[in-house]
């Protein structure tokens, strides 16, 4: 577990910068990495299928249905930031090189509630998403790691303007995602891809 603290600090470090001591303090360094913080994190999270941050919810159909080719909608969780599993169906490759026609199980779309799944399937919906994990004490320590290094790659230039210091933070946060895909912190179970055109054209 780290706190906000501790993950500005090491962005810092790997910039070569003076540490801090709260996120709240008045310098250069604390400014620009809040300003960044949660776009940066929600970015990130986004990025790669994080254990930690995968969650499932079974959603209710809204009353209003959509205006065109579906029969019902499903608000997602406020904490939602992108499809892992829609009922049964991973969401992943598909064989939409031989398709004519959008012959698609689900769709995403915004409404004035927010973001909604329109679909034909029934109600209640089950769904695998990641979500914005907001608090740092849930981070586990690889993330907590390539968190850091990102905040440090996007705030480099503005911080040093040193292209070494830019690449050393790019080189940490490549490092960091290489050692959390071969560790599981990014964890995918297996799971079979539907086969594309290059798989179907060698049967």
């Amino acid at each position: 577990m780290a706190s906000q603290i501790e993950i500005f600090n090491r962005a810092i470090v790997l910039l070569g910068e003076e540490r801090i001591t709260a996120p709240t303090q008045d310098t250069k360094a604390a400014r620009e990495l809040n300003a960044i913080w949660d776009t940066s994190r929600k970015a990130l999270l986004r990025s790669y299928r994080w254990g930690f941050a995968m969650k499932r919810a079974s959603l209710a159909a809204l009353a209003a249905a959509p205006l065109a080719q579906f029969d019902r909608q499903f608000l997602l969780p406020a904490d939602f930031l992108r499809l892992d599993f829609v009922g049964e169906f991973f969401v992943g490759a598909s064989l939409t090189d031989y398709r004519t026609i959008d012959e698609s199980e689900y769709a995403m779309a915004q409404v004035a509630e927010g973001t909604v799944i329109e679909t034909d399937m029934q109600a209640p919906l089950p769904i695998r998403y990641l979500a914005d994990v907001a608090d740092p004490n849930r981070y586990d320590a690889l993330f907590t790691e390539a968190f850091a290094a990102k905040l440090a790659v996007d705030v480099a230039n503005t911080l040093t303007n040193s292209t070494s210091a830019a690449n050393g933070a790019r080189t940490a946060f490549g490092l960091s995602i290489s050692l959390a895909t071969r560790v599981g912190a990014i964890e995918r179970p297996p799971v079979p891809l539907p086969d594309d055109a290059w798989i179907l054209g060698r049967l």
